[in-house]
């Protein structure tokens, strides 16, 4: 699971596995080329920087969620994410992969 976000200076990769955010600044050199894997191969990032966002499983998102759930259950504390706000997540994730497999802006009811 990753997220690329692709500026005129920068690309940032947030993989979401393993939780790590990728900038890669500046190109030293680009050339017009007749494909996509020669227009790759001719990319270069003038300065790339890893940042890791959690250190070891016990800082894993879905470890966490599924532990202050099943805290909720033992406990009967209110969770720290609610059903709407759960619902409304999905909602969006839904209504993102529809518009990215007809190109169409998804409305989120």
């Amino acid at each position: 699971r990753n997220l690329i976000v692709t500026t005129t200076k920068d690309v940032i990769t947030l993989d979401f596995i393993l939780q790590e955010i990728t900038s890669e600044k500046g190109l030293a050199e680009h050339a017009l080329s007749n494909s996509f894997s020669e227009f790759i191969s001719t990319y270069r990032a003038t300065e790339i920087t890893h940042h890791y966002l959690a250190t070891g499983k016990d800082q894993e998102p879905l470890y966490l969620e599924d532990k202050d759930f099943l805290s909720c259950i033992d406990s009967r504390k209110k969770p720290l994410v609610s059903d709407i706000e759960g619902t409304n997540a999905v909602k969006c994730v839904v209504a993102a992969i529809e518009s990215a497999k007809t190109g169409k802006v998804v409305e989120i009811k």
